[in-house]
C-alpha cells in the first residue's frame, strides 16, 4: 500500500506519459521539480507493475543504464469493454488501453426502457466471460446510448428512440454485482471520448464530433426514426457538457417549426435522400451549415464525423468546406480538417471504452487515479 503523495505521483507521472508518449525520465523529472533518484524508484515501480514500458518493448531491468530511453502506458496491461445501444441492436468490444479492437459482437434486437438493463447486462456477461477466457485483466465498462444522459448519477434523462421519456436511473442496479468501474453517457460524447483517449494524434484537444445516422432502409427509418444526428464537443482535452449536461443536443438553425424534429427538410422528405441526389445535397448542404457557423464561431480546426457519412465523404467534403468559406467574414479561413469513422469500426463503442480509459486514468480532485487505487491497494 502507498500514501496519497506517492500515490500523487504515479497518477501524474501516468497522465504525463499519456498525453505526451515518449517522455523520458529527465523530461518527467525537470516537469514534476523531482529529482532523477526519485523519478527513476516511481517509474521502476510501474514498470514492475507493467503499467509502463520503454517505448523500444523493453521492460524494467533491460537498459537499465540508458535513462533517456522513451517510456509509454502499456496497452496490454488490461482491456475494457465498451457497449453501443441503440433501439435495434447492441454492439459490445473489447479493445486495450491503446483502443485496439480485441473482440466484438452485435446482437440484433429492439430495446426500450423496459428492457435495457437485461440487454446491458446481458452484453456485459459476454464480454466478461470472454475475457476471462482469455486470462486478461478487467479493468472497467463504457457504455455509450442515444439520448440525454446524465452522466454523473447514470441516468437517461430523455431517449425519443428508446421510449424513455422520464429520468431512468440505471447505472447504480446496472454495476451492481460487477467488480468493475461502470461509465455511461451520451452516444456522440462517447464518440468524442475515443477521439480523446485512442488518437494517434494527442495533439488534438479541442475539435466537433458529429454522429449521422441516414437509415438505407425506408421501412426501418419509419420505425426506428434513423435520420438523425448528435453532435458533441470537446475543448482542451476533455468533453464539455454544458451547463444542464445536454451540450450537443442538435436542431438546425435553419429549422423554425416548434417541433421536435432536427432539419428545416420534413422527415418523410428526408427519407428519400438515398434515391433522390438533390435531397440528399440539401440535407448535407443543411448540416454543413450548422458545421460551418459552429466551427468559425468556436474557432475549431478539427470536425470528426461518423455514422454514415463516411459512404458520402467525397461529396461532403467539398460542402463543408464552401460553407465554412461562405460562413467566415474574412479571407483567411484555413480549411478544416475532417477525420471521417467508418460505419463498421463501431465509432460509438469504441469511444465507450475509450470513455472507461479516460476515467481509470483521469486524476480527479484529490488528484490520484483510479488506476492508481486500483494497481497499489492506495490507502486514503
Amino acid at each position: 500500500m502507498i500514501g496519497k503523495v506517492q500515490a500523487q505521483y504515479y497518477s501524474q507521472i501516468l497522465d504525463i506519459i499519456r498525453q505526451t508518449p515518449g517522455t523520458s525520465r529527465v523530461q518527467l523529472a525537470a516537469g514534476m521539480g523531482l529529482d532523477r533518484s526519485s523519478i527513476t524508484n516511481l517509474i521502476n515501480a510501474l514498470l514492475k507493475r507493467n503499467l509502463l514500458m520503454h517505448s523500444d518493448g523493453s521492460r524494467l531491468g533491460e537498459k537499465s543504464g540508458r535513462r533517456q530511453i522513451p517510456l509509454k502506458i502499456n496497452g496490454d496491461f488490461g482491456v475494457v469493454a465498451g457497449i453501443q445501444v441503440q433501439q435495434d441492436c447492441i454492439v459490445s468490444v473489447i479493445t486495450n488501453l491503446e483502443g485496439a479492437i480485441q473482440f466484438i459482437k452485435k446482437v440484433n434486437c429492439d430495446i426500450s426502457g423496459d428492457n435495457l438493463l437485461q440487454v446491458l447486462r446481458d452484453a456485459t456477461d459476454t464480454c466478461m466471460a470472454e475475457v476471462k477466457d482469455r486470462g486478461q485483466r478487467f479493468l472497467g465498462l463504457g457504455v455509450g446510448l442515444t439520448g440525454i444522459v446524465d452522466h454523473h448519477s447514470g441516468t437517461v434523462v430523455r431517449s425519443r428512440p428508446l421510449y424513455i421519456h422520464e429520468p431512468l436511473e440505471i447505472l447504480p442496479e446496472f454495476s451492481r454485482g460487477y467488480d468493475v468501474p461502470v461509465y455511461i453517457d451520451n452516444d456522440t460524447n462517447c464518440c468524442s471520448w475515443g477521439v480523446l483517449a485512442f488518437s494517434d494524434d494527442r495533439s488534438i484537444r479541442n475539435f466537433l464530433y458529429v454522429l449521422f445516422e441516414m437509415e438505407d432502409d425506408p421501412a426501418l427509418a419509419q420505425v426506428y426514426k434513423r435520420m438523425s444526428t448528435g453532435w458533441a464537443f470537446a475543448l482542451n482535452g476533455t468533453v464539455f457538457y454544458g451547463d444542464t449536461g445536454s451540450a450537443g443536443e442538435f436542431k438546425s438553425f435553419l429549422c423554425r417549426s416548434h417541433n421536435e424534429d432536427q432539419f428545416s427538410i420534413e422527415y418523410k422528405t428526408r427519407l428519400t435522400a438515398k434515391s433522390n441526389p438533390a435531397i440528399r445535397t440539401a440535407v448535407l448542404e443543411e448540416l454543413a451549415r450548422n458545421i460551418a457557423f459552429t466551427t468559425n464561431i468556436l474557432d475549431l480546426s478539427h470536425v470528426f464525423l461518423g455514422g454514415n457519412l463516411d459512404t458520402m465523404r467525397s461529396e461532403f467534403s467539398g460542402i463543408i468546406q464552401r460553407e465554412v468559406d461562405i460562413n467566415w467574414l474574412y479571407n483567411n479561413r484555413s480549411e478544416l480538417d475532417l477525420h471521417y469513422a467508418r460505419t463498421e469500426d463501431y465509432p460509438v463503442a469504441v469511444g465507450a471504452a475509450g470513455l472507461a480509459v479516460e476515467r481509470l486514468f483521469e486524476i480527479p480532485f484529490m488528484r490520484v487515479s483510479a488506476i492508481v487505487e486500483e494497481v497499489f491497494s492506495f490507502r486514503q
